[in-house]
């Protein structure tokens, strides 16, 4: 079994409110973004789920970004976002992917079931919650 296969416990994190790619080119360098503390304390033990926002592209370019993390379809307009995303943009859906993304995650031999979580920031923290009840992850453990 490879290092990456082996079975171990899950953190899904949510973002918050705005359009943010998950992974940002920076000249040479890549990074994913608001995750980077998370994952460097946590990557070894547990798998990290990130999920993206709907209508939002995985990679950008940085200079692409508005104010460097916000994905809109032209910087110069940096208040319209894309009408797909707006349209997607609601509780329900957030929580409906999410919830579609646990569904495949308690099928995956590299998850342990018993010991998946939500985490979330800002709008993700409410999404994070939606998310628990729906899924019934009402277990307790220790990180």
């Amino acid at each position: 079994m490879s290092k990456d296969s082996i079975k171990k416990p899950v953190i899904i994190y949510c973002q918050g409110s705005q359009p943010i790619p998950l992974i940002i080119e920076n000249d040479s360098t890549i990074y994913i973004n608001n995750l980077d503390s998370l994952y460097e304390e946590f990557y070894e033990d547990y798998n990290i789920v990130m999920i993206s926002h709907p209508h939002t592209p995985l990679i950008v370019a940085e200079n692409l970004l508005y104010n460097r993390k916000i994905y809109v379809p032209d910087i110069l307009e940096p208040n319209k976002f894309d009408e797909k995303y707006l349209k997607d943009y609601y509780k329900t859906k957030f929580v409906d992917r999410g919830s579609t993304v646990i569904n495949f995650l308690r099928k995956q031999a590299w998850v342990d079931k018993e010991k998946i979580s939500v985490i979330g920031i800002s709008q993700g923290a409410q999404i994070a919650v939606s998310l628990v009840k729906k899924n019934r992850i009402f277990m307790q453990w220790d990180i």
